[in-house]
């Protein structure tokens, strides 16, 4: 029976991940929901790739992010991404003046729906190792 399911929600949304998104009830998919940039020395600059699938029947516009000394999410902004489309958005980060190790933060994407100007606030985390 769950294969069924399966079935009928590839058939009709295209993908296993679309079904889901739209069971669950969301509009949009980040993917991934943590983007690794890789390793760096302090102060090198790194940069990421985040997927955005719009799984909505119109428009959705992400016009700003996080931009601050360490994280830029705005590299490329604005962008539309058309209904059931999907963005790569560029993510850069700055290596921090840190001890060696693991370094994380969260960063935010804005998104507007186009049509009806639903705005929302995608969350991800970003990070890289410290050389």
């Amino acid at each position: 029976m769950l294969a069924a399911l399966m079935g009928i929600g590839i058939w009709v949304y295209g993908s296993p991940s679309r079904a889901w998104a739209r069971l669950q009830g969301e509009s949009l998919d980040v993917s991934p929901a943590y983007v690794h940039c890789g390793s760096g020395k302090p102060g090198e600059k790194l940069q990421g790739i985040v997927r955005v699938s719009n799984w909505t029947d119109e428009p959705i516009l992400i016009y700003g992010g996080t931009s601050d000394c360490s994280c830029v999410t705005t590299a490329g902004l604005p962008v539309a991404i058309p209904p059931n489309g999907t963005q790569e958005i560029p993510l850069r980060l700055r290596v921090p003046q840190s001890k060696h190790g693991v370094y994380t933060r969260k960063v935010e994407l804005m998104t507007m729906m186009m049509n009806s100007k639903q705005k929302r606030t995608i969350e991800l985390r970003i990070g890289c190792r410290v050389n």
